[in-house]
């Protein structure tokens, strides 16, 4: 059964959807909710606190669906990409009101907040974009990683744009398919002699906005650390086990937050993690070990 927060937050993207956020009161949430407005602040204390709860669910529920496929062992990096392509495409498709929302009307000017989380979360999905691309394509691609990675951005948005108001129904994992193939050819195109169109300075900027590269790069390995203790927690490990996982934790994600990063101490750090042998653990030590290739 549905909570009633979650009741609030589907009323609300329907009406958003329909009417568009500016158009849509907390009145008309309310009674699309079937609650007493006063009852609904006891919820949310405003309708950008509502819409910012919009965007955090479905942007949770979309990594932790990506996430998921890199956990499966038995893919290949080719396979792993069209995999989660077509698990973007499909939440797109479950969750067509919040993507109409989007495309309705320029939600990124409703606060500074919304706008914000809206770069970080673009900026989140185009350095996947790039761990990705490398794990696929290798060396040949650094040149000109930062063109395919846009060139990949646009052409998904486009065929999302396709499954949300087309009229045929499309199917997402042959899309999925249909797109890698489709880099594998610019990817092959690219001339080593040609000079890419965009530099790293320029690519930065239109990802993130304020936010340097750095610091979203640790924001992502924050969040694998993060994910690792929630996980740690839910084992049936022997207390004393968790305490030093946890604590080995604890001391990376203090390590992360220092300026000057002591590179030897987190090696040591992740290497005690992969030596624990589990599997969920092994996958994020991966993509931290990858994000800090970039980073340093």
């Amino acid at each position: 059964m549905k909570s009633r927060k979650q009741e609030i937050v589907n009323s609300a993207m329907k009406l958003f959807a329909r009417k568009g956020y500016h158009a849509t009161s907390m009145q008309e949430i309310a009674v699309q909710s079937g609650i007493a407005k006063s009852s609904l602040y006891n919820y949310f204390s405003s309708k950008e606190e509502l819409l910012m709860t919009i965007f955090k669910h479905y942007y949770d529920v979309l990594f932790e669906k990506v996430s998921m496929v890199e956990r499966n062992s038995k893919l290949t990096p080719k396979e792993i990409l069209i995999e989660q392509i077509s698990v973007q495409l499909q939440e797109a498709v479950n969750y067509k009101d919040f993507m109409r929302l989007q495309m309705r009307e320029q939600i990124i000017q409703v606060n500074d907040d919304i706008r914000q989380y809206i770069f970080r979360m673009r900026s989140q999905f185009l350095s996947w974009y790039s761990l990705r691309l490398r794990e696929v394509y290798g060396n040949k691609i650094e040149k000109h990683l930062l063109d395919c990675v846009t060139m990949l951005n646009g052409i998904q948005r486009e065929y999302t744009f396709n499954l949300l108001v087309g009229e045929a129904e499309l199917d997402v994992k042959r899309m999925g398919a249909f797109i890698v193939r489709r880099l594998d050819a610019i990817v092959e195109s690219m001339m080593d002699d040609e000079e890419p169109l965009l530099t790293n300075s320029i690519f930065d900027h239109e990802m993130i906005g304020e936010r340097t590269a750095k610091e979203h790069l640790r924001d992502q390995i924050t969040h694998s650390i993060h994910k690792m203790r929630e996980h740690v927690q839910k084992t049936s490990l022997e207390e004393m086990v968790k305490e030093r996982f946890v604590s080995t934790l604890l001391a990376l994600e203090e390590e992360m937050n220092k300026e000057e990063l002591k590179v030897v101490l987190i090696e040591s750090l992740l290497f005690f993690l992969k030596s624990q042998q589990d599997s969920q653990i092994n996958s994020e030590v991966k993509k931290i070990e990858k994000l800090l290739e970039i980073y340093l």
